[in-house]
């Protein structure tokens, strides 16, 4: 599982002082988004969830998981069913899961994250320089290659290099550094998360021709824009594992 955690939940923007309501979400590595009530969130729509797979696609969850904190936003939501019992709960599924540190504001979209894992063999992102190593020394040198931009007509394409490491203290005995690349994209103005999405399937269509590989992409990150600050938002939607696409 990606995600397999408790937290707490509500109606995003449905009533005024909504219901904080315990749950259980889940999302599998095929991004797969189930959440699993123990409570009643509230309002008529709950109630419709007795009926079994009522579309709830201009509605939204929101949410705080217990244990790493992150917040949550689910959208394009369809109830799965109730179980009045012993235990009620209802259960609703998601074709789209966003998780954040920060607040996630929907409506303020506007760029991808792309992280290139896989696909260094195509781009590298950096060299590695060493000395022979002695008794009680060992020298390493790690360069960046230079990212790249490219201006397109719906906003600007970049791709950055990086390093990543665990952290590590003077009385660490293991050190473990990585150059990453990814791709950055910033639409030119703010625009609607399923175009977005619908530019990341493109794009990921173009990289997988452009490198000639039949690696299957992980999937972006989402931006948006607080006053002068940059959040993202790690992105979960269906995908298939295979690599075969129909193409129309």
């Amino acid at each position: 599982m990606i995600i397999d955690e408790m937290g707490y939940f509500w109606w995003d923007n449905l009533m005024d002082s909504p219901p904080i309501v315990p749950g259980h979400l889940t999302v599998d590595e095929m991004g797969r988004v189930s959440l699993e009530m123990h409570g009643s969130l509230g309002g008529e729509l709950e109630f419709d969830a007795l009926f079994g797979q009522i579309p709830l696609k201009e509605k939204r969850i929101r949410g705080e998981l217990k244990k790493s904190g992150k917040k949550i936003l689910l959208t394009q939501i369809t109830t799965k069913g109730a179980s009045v019992g012993r235990f009620t709960y209802v259960k609703y599924s998601s074709q789209v899961c966003y998780a954040s540190h920060s607040e996630i504001e929907h409506d303020n979209f506007f760029g991808l994250l792309f992280p290139l894992a896989g696909l260094e063999g195509w781009f590298k992102p950096g060299n590695a320089e060493h000395n022979s190593p002695t008794n009680d020394r060992f020298d390493l040198s790690l360069s960046l290659s230079p990212g790249k931009t490219w201006g397109l007509d719906s906003g600007v394409l970049t791709l950055t290099t990086g390093f990543e490491r665990d952290i590590f203290s003077v009385n660490s005995s293991t050190v473990s550094i990585s150059m990453k690349a990814r791709f950055e994209y910033l639409h030119n103005e703010v625009t609607s998360a399923e175009e977005l999405l619908k530019w990341s399937n493109d794009f990921n269509d173009f990289i997988s021709l452009l490198t000639n590989s039949s690696y299957v992409p992980r999937r972006p990150s989402i931006i948006w824009r607080a006053g002068e600050v940059m959040h993202s938002a790690e992105c979960y939607y269906y995908q298939s594992n295979t690599s075969e696409r129909s193409i129309n």
